[in-house]
């Protein structure tokens, strides 16, 4: 090849490559006009398999991969239409980068419509290597596999390579549900650039892709000083309505660095913190048939702070409030009423930390401090309120600093019906009067 006027070498060697139960009437099946309506999936070859090889490319640059293997390989002839394929590929000929807007789209459709007709019943590569202008680059494997134009899990696994800033490992990296046809149907209609997406095909994009997940991260922070470990982040969706997913789970545990500087982290810092582990989760799901929208559970784990977990739910949720119009969801977030919640609190350090804070701002002994909170609790509780409910409650979360290491359980059911929006509004104004509208059930120990 031609490289700034000189001549450049490209170096390759493969090492075996075999292919198991090739079927060549699979082939003929998509030339057949008479099976162009045939929507089933014939199986051209059973696996295909090439042993290491390496490329030498100019600069010295070597690029290695230890083996390939793809499993079940088939094709559908309803889809893999193959004079529209050839018709395409000539008007990409005559029209070069001069394609319209239709041409595009048609393109694009023709492309979704052969991801539609190929299957893969496993697609793996492994042991790739090679060398980069920031260090070597690893990875231990790549797997995929697809079915009508959608990859059911992309995985890359054992990633090693540097960034700027130092050594970044993943251990796993997926992306579930990726619908590469419909995704380029979708790029068709935002090919035009006269005519801008609307809303509801921007929030499509979600419908493309189920979830993703990230395991085994660590890497340098902004400053490249100190890392970032993530254990496991995971995000998955779905159950739409229209092109809003109305159930998810995020998963996260990770270890962040604590930057010393910060003043909000002080005490983290001085009871002698250099990192923060917090493990979270959540799931929110909407119940058509019931009208409930429940968060359950939603768990917090703060290392060396405290653990929190918690179950709110919504009744007469409407379908209407999965809607792009404000308005309408606006109209319909007023049908909402409020159901059973429930919060539980267990102090692994956190409380101490607090008071020795409180403390500290008062210049006052760690035990003075403690019995100052304790009686500025219980007098506000008995100047603001005459509920007997809301004095129960501050006594409890009295109990709850005078013994460190225990456990708060807060309870709220409504006492009647008790619409959303208005205990929004009430909890900024009138918190006192928001709690009113509930039977509060507390109760501390360890």
């Amino acid at each position: 090849s031609q490289q700034d006027g000189k001549e450049e070498t490209i170096d390759g060697k493969i090492i075996g490559m075999a292919t198991y139960d090739f079927d060549s009437g699979a082939v003929l099946a998509v030339l057949d006009p008479a099976r162009t309506k045939d929507d089933t999936y014939v199986r051209v070859y059973r696996q295909t398999t090439i042993g290491a090889y390496t490329i030498a490319l100019p600069q010295g640059t070597r690029v290695r991969i230890d083996g390939m293997t793809l499993d079940d390989i088939g094709l559908r002839p309803s889809k893999l239409q193959v004079p529209q394929l050839a018709a395409m590929i000539a008007s990409v000929s005559q029209a070069g980068a001069k394609l319209t807007t239709a041409q595009t789209r048609d393109i694009l459709e023709t492309i979704a419509g052969a991801y539609e007709g190929l299957h893969i019943g496993n697609a793996e590569m492994r042991g790739l290597a090679t060398d980069t202008p920031q260090g070597p680059f690893k990875l231990a494997a790549i797997r995929f596999n697809m079915k009508n134009g959608k990859i059911g899990e992309l995985a890359i696994e054992g990633l090693d390579a540097r960034s700027p800033q130092g050594p970044v490992k993943i251990e796993r990296f997926a992306l579930k549900s990726f619908d590469v046809a419909n995704l380029l149907r979708l790029t068709s209609a935002f090919s035009n650039p006269e005519q801008k997406p609307s809303p509801d095909q921007v929030l499509g994009m979600f419908r493309l892709l189920e979830g993703a997940e990230i395991k085994g991260l660590v890497a340098p922070n902004n400053s490249g000083n100190k890392l970032v470990s993530i254990d496991t982040l995971s995000l998955n969706w779905g159950q739409f309505v229209g092109p809003i997913p109305s159930k998810a789970h995020l998963a996260a545990k990770f270890t962040v660095p604590i930057n010393a500087a910060d003043l909000s982290l002080k005490q983290l810092v001085a009871a002698g913190m250099k990192t923060a582990a917090i493990d979270f989760d959540l799931r929110a799901a909407w119940t058509e048939a019931s009208g409930g929208f429940v968060l359950d559970p939603v768990t917090l784990e703060f290392g060396g702070v405290l653990k929190a977990s918690a179950r709110i739910s919504l009744a007469n949720v409407p379908r209407g409030i999965f809607s792009l119009d404000p308005m309408q969801a606006t109209t319909m977030a007023s049908q909402i009423d409020v159901g059973p919640m429930e919060v539980t609190l267990r102090d692994i350090g956190g409380i101490n930390l607090a008071v020795a804070q409180y403390a500290q701002a008062q210049k006052l002994s760690g035990e003075e401090a403690r019995h100052a909170l304790i009686e500025s609790i219980t007098a506000n509780a008995k100047t603001m309120t005459d509920s007997s409910d809301v004095l129960v409650a501050a006594e409890a979360l009295a109990r709850f600093i005078e013994n460190p290491r225990g456990t708060l359980i807060l309870k709220l059911t409504p006492l009647d019906k008790v619409p959303a929006m208005q205990i929004i509004q009430l909890m900024k104004t009138e918190p006192l009067l928001a709690l009113a509208q509930f039977r509060i059930e507390v109760s501390s120990g360890l």
